[in-house]
């Protein structure tokens, strides 16, 4: 692995050139040199390269003093010492000082690269150990961040599968969707009898709590949401874009019956990821079919007999509704197809049907 960036501390002309030309460029290290060690070591403070080699004799500030220097300002780098005179005191002290290696001149092209592979070879070592602990540190925020939001979804759903008042209930699903993915606004669209989308729920950023309505819609991304059945999510890339948003369809029986949807507003606000959308559709999931009943439930509890309560004009004909049997299990909310009841004032959950 070349390219590391090396600095070459010399007061010799000849031994820099022969150092960058003969031993660091033909492996493809990058290179820095200077004259003396004052300048080297402000050099290495400024640059921080991966390895010095530094002469031990020069004008100014010589190797030991350097090395000191390094220490005094907390520089781990490593550091190959070259010179004409050796001595076990020279090696002693100078290995103290955090040399990684002692090289006497003269000294040869492959006795140097020797050096070098041994010294970075602990660097590298090193990077990939601190990379990997990173990594593990990283995976373990994720893991707990997404067991965090798993357990927002299972309390949001069990604050919204016992309401039976649409007019509670809309505002809630809006409310919880907002809690999932910390948006600033939420809004719930719903089809009425002529198929027109109407606005059903809505909470302002700043409120405390979304609001029933009902309102003609005209946002393009609902309707683009109605128009195709798949979800959008719109991340601005410039602070003049429009604001961030995800928005779903709420689907029953493999129709799209409304639009569920989150935006972030504020100038310089948080822009929705692919997590984020990742996480808004765990709470709104694909259709799945239970028997004969195909429908679509959230991952967070959303439940589908009231997904199709929501639809005023289910079996209209009869005066009756479909309503569905919801339970919490291990794998999240399940509903079954439950029985025909009469259509009274509110709604409850039937038993499920025989046969």
């Amino acid at each position: 692995m070349a390219g590391e960036l090396i600095l070459v501390v010399d007061d010799t002309h000849e031994n820099r050139e022969f150092l960058v030309n003969y031993v660091l460029e033909p492996q493809g290290y990058r290179s820095l040199v200077a004259r003396d060690g004052r300048e080297g070591l402000e050099m290495a403070i400024e640059h921080k390269p991966d390895l010095i080699l530094l002469d031990l004799q020069m004008p100014r500030m010589d190797g030991l003093g350097v090395l000191r220097n390094l220490r005094a300002h907390e520089l781990d780098i490593p550091v190959i010492l070259m010179t004409f005179h050796g001595s076990e005191e020279i090696a002693v002290e100078v290995y103290r000082q955090g040399v990684r290696d002692y090289v006497k001149k003269p000294f040869t092209v492959q006795e140097m690269q020797a050096a070098i592979d041994r010294s970075l070879g602990e660097v590298r070592l090193r990077r990939d150990k601190e990379a990997l602990t990173e990594r593990l540190i990283q995976s373990n925020r994720e893991l707990q961040r997404r067991v965090q939001e798993l357990n927002v979804l299972y309390s949001v759903g069990k604050s919204v599968t016992g309401i039976l008042d649409l007019n509670e209930l809309m505002p809630r699903i809006v409310d919880a969707a907002i809690q999932v993915t910390h948006a600033e606004e939420g809004e719930l669209f719903l089809l009425n009898e002529g198929d027109q989308l109407m606005r059903r729920a809505f909470r302002r950023n700043g409120a405390r709590q979304a609001l029933p309505v009902s309102e003609p819609a005209a946002n393009p991304l609902a309707v683009q949401v109605v128009a195709t059945g798949e979800p959008v999510t719109r991340t601005p890339t410039a602070p003049s874009d429009q604001p961030s948003a995800v928005y779903a369809p709420l689907t029953f029986g493999g129709r799209v019956i409304g639009v569920l949807g989150v935006i972030n507003r504020t100038p310089g606000a948080r822009a929705f990821t692919r997590h984020d959308s990742a996480l808004f559709l765990d709470f709104l999931k694909p259709p799945r079919h239970f028997g004969h009943a195909p429908c679509s439930f959230a991952g967070a509890g959303f439940p589908v007999g009231l997904v199709a309560a929501l639809r005023s004009e289910s079996f209209p004909r009869h005066g009756q509704r479909l309503i569905m049997r919801c339970q919490f299990g291990s794998g999240g909310l399940q509903c079954l197809p439950g029985r025909f009841v009469a259509r009274l004032r509110g709604f409850k959950f039937g038993a499920p049907a025989i046969g």
